[in-house]
């Protein structure tokens, strides 16, 4: 709640200890912080899956690099195994999948019909009370 992953989320293993790990956006969208992650908040026990953003310490940040004449956005961390930022305990690899997020507004307004969509409503009520009261008329009419 509260974040939108405008380009996805990516997920991928690295059979190592620790990685320093850049990530490269090849989109017209713009790309900002916070990098974020889901899974376990402690490393290894899925009962803490939740989404959360990159912890401190990881040098998680934001930054460009030209690439074919083009500016492409990148995002740079470090991940260690067993700590937060890995979703397996200590098992000599890092499993990750996270994205860069958006800040959503929540919504607070409450959806409410528009003057046709009430005057269609009021119709399919009365039609619906008419077959009642039908229904009830045959029903006192068939009674001995």
């Amino acid at each position: 709640p509260g974040h939108d992953y405008p380009l996805g989320v990516t997920r991928f293993k690295l059979p190592c200890p620790s990685a320093d790990v850049k990530l490269y956006f090849h989109s017209a969208t713009a790309v900002s912080p916070p990098y974020r992650k889901h899974g376990p908040t402690t490393p290894g026990d899925p009962n803490t899956n939740a989404w959360y953003s990159l912890p401190a310490g990881t040098g998680s940040s934001f930054g460009s690099q030209v690439i074919g004449g083009k500016s492409i956005t990148t995002v740079e961390f470090t991940l260690e195994d067993g700590v937060q930022g890995d979703d397996t305990g200590s098992d000599g690899k890092i499993v990750d999948p996270g994205g860069p997020s958006t800040l959503v507004a929540p919504s607070t307004s409450i959806p409410t019909l528009g003057p046709t969509g009430l005057a269609g409503l009021a119709v399919l009520l009365a039609g619906a009370g008419l077959r009642l009261l039908v229904a009830l008329r045959r029903r006192r009419d068939l009674e001995p």
